[in-house]
């Protein structure tokens, strides 16, 4: 057998993604959830070692959806018709699925209640923890690329990597436009992280690669993140 570069194996691997985020809707599911607790415990004020913790448990809980659906397809390929351990072994995979979800569901509780923001709603001990810029950079920054990624499944059109309905390379030049501005008052940084934002758009119009509506629609979506999180965090 022919080995493969390191290359092929990631290209590979992002096809399997690709065909996991386009035929199990529960993929779909998970992306939007991880997404909304990333966003509800920045806004909650989680520390690092929490938002650390709440990747590890949605990143265990991706990576067990992705193992369920390669057996689904083993089992699929080596079996055409009914038999009791395929049942057995697609059951095996769903049950691993749900052990993750709970671990997942578990620490996501465990450490979003324990937020400064929550135990003083609940009367209890905790200060206000103003937003940290390197927070608010990291966690809408993946908020962006998971709704990018949803936003090209849904639309069906172009790759993860190139085309799509929406512009990935906007959107986050959007979006950390307004993490600088966050971060410093600066008019000449400003201005300056403008410019490229601008820059970066018009590169994936100029080139074809993404239509004025896509690269609009991908700043809109890199603009709107900032803006809620702006909006509930500060």
């Amino acid at each position: 057998m022919k080995s493969r570069s390191l290359l092929d194996s990631f290209r590979f691997a992002m096809e399997g993604l690709v065909y996991a985020l386009h035929s199990h809707r529960h993929m779909q599911y998970i992306l939007l959830l991880s997404a909304a607790t990333l966003l509800a415990a920045e806004i909650l004020g989680t520390d690092r070692v929490g938002i650390i913790a709440l990747i590890l448990a949605t990143g265990m809980l991706i990576m067990a959806e992705l193992i369920n659906a390669a057996l689904e397809a083993t089992v699929d390929l080596a079996c055409s018709t009914f038999h009791p351990l395929a049942k057995v072994a697609k059951d095996i995979g769903a049950a691993a699925v749900l052990i993750a979800s709970c671990i997942a569901v578990f620490i996501s509780a465990l450490v979003l209640l324990e937020t400064p923001r929550i135990t003083k709603l609940l009367g209890m001990t905790g200060d206000k923890v103003a937003p940290s810029p390197l927070h608010f950079a990291l966690v809408g920054a993946v908020l962006v690329i998971i709704l990018v990624v949803l936003g090209k499944v849904w639309g069906k059109k172009g790759t993860l990597w190139k085309g799509g309905a929406v512009s990935g390379h906007s959107a986050l030049a959007a979006y950390l436009l307004t993490a600088i501005v966050y971060k410093t008052n600066s008019p000449l940084i400003f201005g300056m992280a403008f410019l490229l934002a601008f820059l970066v758009a018009q590169s994936r119009y100029e080139g074809g690669i993404h239509s004025l509506r896509e690269v609009l629609l991908g700043a809109l979506v890199g603009l709107t993140v900032s803006g809620v999180m702006l909006r509930l965090l500060v």
